[in-house]
């Protein structure tokens, strides 16, 4: 099974137990979640960097 691997390489590394590397591994998951910068705010500020630009004044080569 592929998670038992990825966890026995994991426990391998850091020289730990099972039960310590499913532990690891979930903390550092739930903390890069809780880390993640949600996706709404990050279109918003995308959004509000095109906007920003001055328009080119030239008219577009084909209809959209």
């Amino acid at each position: 099974m592929v998670a038992d691997r990825l966890l026995r390489t994991l426990a391998k590394r850091h020289k730990i137990g099972l039960t310590e590397a499913v532990k690891l591994a979930v903390r550092h998951e739930l903390a890069r979640e809780d880390e993640a910068i949600p996706l709404d705010v990050r279109i918003k500020a995308l959004r509000t960097e095109v906007l920003r630009r001055p328009s080119t004044g030239h008219a577009a080569d084909k209809a959209l």
